[in-house]
């Protein structure tokens, strides 16, 4: 899985600091009407402030900060364009948009903003489009060796070069003995920034290239996550649960694998329930974990409809629904889920089927699938037999 998430200090690296902080909570509105509004870096300065200090999955002020950059970026403002794409690239506070962010990251570059270029290049080499995927690999490249971009961005875009080699981006094939110290180059240079974090942790954790450093993984997942990779964080998580190169400390676990949940990961949301459920640095809240698992169900994950369906048969967290819970079971079971098979054959030793909510499962069965728009076809994540 690729990640768009990237940190704040890499994108906003040589952008000025506000002139007024107290103005970035003032309304929008306001600000425009102001004379100085016609000044685009003045505009920019403030809506950069808001930008910096906003929790974007809790505080509305991303309105006000894209209108703000948007007339600054009217009035041909570059930096104004460049932050614009990194909104849209990133999600902040607005429906993630990359087709949106590249015409925003080509205006700016376009209008002389140098960063923008690398935003520009990064963002196609992410892509899902194998050409963009090439012409994002190819801009990286120039961009190491033009002396137009400061010395942090070429060692950034060698970064970008070395992850994009070892996961065979724009290249014929994976390379990792040269893409390794590309990669380290554009960690030192861009210590947060959470893809080359993350990648660096897989070579830590494989040994790959030199030895085996589990605490060096377990380090680079957690600052990884910490930076908005919800697969690191959650990577980290498990091994700070289980003690993998660090002392183990379930009250950190939880922690970082919340992180992950909160970031949408599935697997992420998965484990904390497990957390939850059993009290794993935290206390044992078995309401939380149900809901967690049907949040994850609903999108067709078999292992969360295995879970949620054992909850509901036992009336775990809630009351009992053994119709449904033996629904989810054999959905799992039918997508290929060789545990949800296994709850099924113990489930019905325990339950003869001359009880009268078996007669409803068909109904359960369907009436789950056509609410959350499934099919048994498009149920995932199934645990298969070894």
């Amino acid at each position: 899985m690729k990640t768009v998430l990237i940190s704040l200090a890499a994108l906003l690296a040589a952008q000025g600091a506000p002139a007024d902080l107290s103005l970035a909570r003032t309304p929008a509105e306001t600000i425009l009407a102001d004379p100085r509004a016609e000044d685009g870096a003045w505009l920019f300065d403030i809506a950069l402030e808001a930008f910096q200090a906003a929790d974007p999955f809790s505080n509305d002020i991303a309105a006000s900060v894209i209108a703000l950059l948007e007339r600054a970026a009217g009035d041909g403002h570059a930096e104004s364009m460049n932050l614009l794409g990194t909104i849209y690239q990133t999600g902040w506070g607005v429906t993630a948009d990359r087709e949106r962010a590249r015409e925003y990251f080509q205006q700016a570059y376009e209008a002389g903003n140098a960063p923008a270029g690398l935003n520009l290049a990064r963002g196609d080499l992410l892509s899902d489009d194998p050409r963009m995927v090439r012409m994002g690999y190819a801009s990286l490249l120039v961009i190491a060796e033009n002396e137009v971009f400061d010395e942090r961005s070429r060692q950034v875009a060698q970064g970008w070069q070395g992850y994009a080699i070892s996961l065979g981006l724009g290249v014929p094939e994976p390379d990792y003995e040269a893409a390794y110290p590309l990669l380290m180059i554009g960690l030192e240079a861009a210590p947060d920034e959470p893809d080359f974090n993350f990648l660096a942790g897989r070579y830590a954790e494989s040994g790959i290239i030199g030895e085996v450093d589990l605490a060096a993984a377990t380090q680079y997942f957690t600052r990884a996550g910490e930076n908005g990779h919800p697969i690191a964080a959650w990577r980290a998580g498990i091994n700070y649960l289980e003690g993998v190169g660090v002392e183990a400390d379930e009250a950190r676990a939880f922690e970082l694998v919340t992180l992950s949940s909160e970031l949408g990961f599935e697997q992420g949301m998965i484990s904390l329930a497990v957390m939850h459920a059993l009290g794993q640095g935290t206390e044992m809240r078995a309401d939380i974990a149900r809901t967690l698992y049907g949040a994850v169900a609903m999108r067709g994950n078999a292992h969360a409809m295995r879970s949620l369906g054992m909850m509901l048969l036992m009336g775990e967290g809630g009351g009992g629904d053994p119709a449904l819970g033996y629904a989810l079971l054999e959905l799992a079971s039918e997508a290929g889920d060789i545990h949800a098979a296994d709850l099924l054959a113990a489930v019905n030793e325990m339950n003869p089927q001359e009880e009268e909510w078996f007669a409803e499962i068909p109904a359960r069965k369907t009436e789950f699938l056509e609410s959350n728009n499934l099919t048994v076809e498009q149920i995932y994540g199934a645990q298969l037999a070894e």
